[in-house]
């Protein structure tokens, strides 16, 4: 679909030759998971645990709500990762609460890692990048030496 030769971007640089291609959101987030899950075994058990209880949670209406009434509703913390709370009810094995630990600061590793990636200094140099690799494909000079070491580079 983002094929350089038939594709969307090739498409986009018919109309627009100026045009830089970047890829979605969603895509990008998906690379960078799967690069830290190579990195990083404990976050490659974690997203594969995660995928199993969303299965399993999935295919149930009983256990969708089980799992709403003791999580509560995702519109109300989106963004909640970390316990902000003591919770006695969930768990109570000291095993289990070291698994919870080491499994929010896998995720805080996963978020800090997007974090960085995904600032707007991190976005630009990932389209420089692509559009690099785009022009050394194409075999064209990309100017990136000029633009790196101009000083042109914007500073937040």
């Amino acid at each position: 679909m983002s094929g350089r030769i038939s594709g969307v971007q090739a498409k986009l640089k018919e109309q627009c030759p100026s045009a830089l291609y970047v890829h979605c959101s969603n895509h990008a987030l998906d690379l960078v998971l799967q690069e830290v899950a190579r990195e990083v075994r404990v976050v490659a058990d974690t997203l594969n645990f995660v995928r199993s209880v969303s299965v399993v949670v999935g295919e149930s209406s009983k256990r969708k709500m089980l799992f709403q009434s003791m999580f509560g509703d995702d519109e109300a913390n989106p963004c909640r990762l970390r316990d902000t709370e003591e919770t006695e009810a969930i768990l109570t094995d000291v095993g289990e609460q070291q698994w919870r630990r080491e499994f929010y600061e896998a995720l805080d590793l996963v978020t800090t890692e997007l974090d960085r990636r995904f600032d707007q200094e991190g976005l630009q140099v990932a389209a420089l990048r692509e559009q690099t690799d785009i022009n050394a494909a194409n075999g064209e000079y990309s100017g990136m030496r000029d633009h790196c070491c101009t000083g042109a580079r914007s500073v937040r």
